[in-house]
């Protein structure tokens, strides 16, 4: 008897075991159906992960406009870097922490005399942390310890490009021939939530100041003026209408707080700008980076 009992107890205990596999495998199908690869893409060979990135830098990003200027109107040459930003100070931050915080421009490479390259980030700042560092090692690596020079704005943003494009896992040994990462083989997980502009100034001969973008997909293009962030096609609508050839500086200045006092008010219905800050930092050969910062209230009364 109880070896007949004990046979449709074991196929009962085994026919439940295969509704659960059953179960279970139909529930990880319907799973795997609705998870999307971070390399995978769309019909029109463009990535879901790439333009969620993009979101991220035009909606968490600080409002960021830089444009060239001319350190004299009567040379002509544009030879100087105007960028200006959205800064609302913070509580409890030492003075020295929030001066590093409330500035965009990062000195990637060079120095003050004669040259010097540097990065502007907006976005998510986790990502603009890590990018930062990994950018000067590579600078300093690759280019200063071989060649006792300044790092040229159009090698940082190759750089730059290539560790964008790492966490899609794509082999660019061939593409990249002139250099390798020191971490070529970390790929990331996820794209970085990042829109950059590099700058580049120079003393030397007759070059100009250099403004390279370069947006989470690692494309690169160069501007005259470009703003980044929130609101950031607006402020690039303005640009074209306002920009003009032969700026000076204080005209540059004026042109760019301009803008981003314009949009602020628009967008705040002129509420709560009592604490809001210009900082408008300038790139010059010989002078290096100065800053400004510029009450919003204050620009509201000179400005109309």
């Amino acid at each position: 008897m109880s070896r007949w009992f004990l046979v449709p107890v074991a196929l009962i205990i085994h026919l439940t075991c295969m509704g659960i596999v059953v179960e279970s495998s139909s529930l990880s199908s319907s799973t795997a159906s609705s998870y999307t690869s971070v390399t995978a893409l769309d019909a029109f060979g463009n990535s879901q992960q790439l333009r969620n990135a993009q979101e991220a830098s035009r909606r968490y990003g600080r409002l960021v406009v830089a444009s060239l200027a001319c350190s004299s109107s009567e040379t002509g040459r544009k030879d100087s870097i105007v960028v200006c930003s959205v800064w609302k100070p913070r509580w409890g931050l030492a003075r020295e922490e929030e001066e590093n915080v409330m500035k965009m421009v990062k000195v990637v490479s060079g120095d003050d005399d004669e040259e010097m390259t540097a990065i502007c980030m907006s976005g998510v700042s986790a990502d603009a942390t890590h990018l930062l560092g990994q950018l000067r090692n590579e600078a300093i690596r690759l280019y200063w310890d071989r060649f006792n020079t300044n790092c040229p704005p159009k090698y940082v943003a190759d750089c730059l490009s290539r560790l964008l494009l790492q966490f899609m896992g794509y082999d660019t040994s061939s593409e990249w021939s002139l250099f390798s990462l020191s971490d070529d083989n970390n790929n990331m997980g996820r794209p970085f939530g990042i829109s950059s502009l590099v700058l580049g100034i120079s003393s030397r001969g007759n070059e100009e100041a250099e403004i390279l973008s370069v947006d989470p997909g690692g494309s690169q293009q160069s501007w005259v003026a470009r703003a980044l962030g929130r609101d950031s096609d607006e402020a690039n609508r303005r640009l074209e209408q306002t920009w003009k050839d032969n700026m000076t500086v204080e005209e540059t200045q004026t042109m760019c707080t301009h803008i981003l006092r314009n949009i602020i008010l628009e967008e705040n219905d002129n509420n709560g700008n009592e604490d809001l800050v210009l900082v408008c930092e300038t790139l010059s050969p010989h002078r290096g980076v100065q800053v400004q910062r510029i009450p919003l209230v204050n620009i509201e009364k000179t400005q109309t």
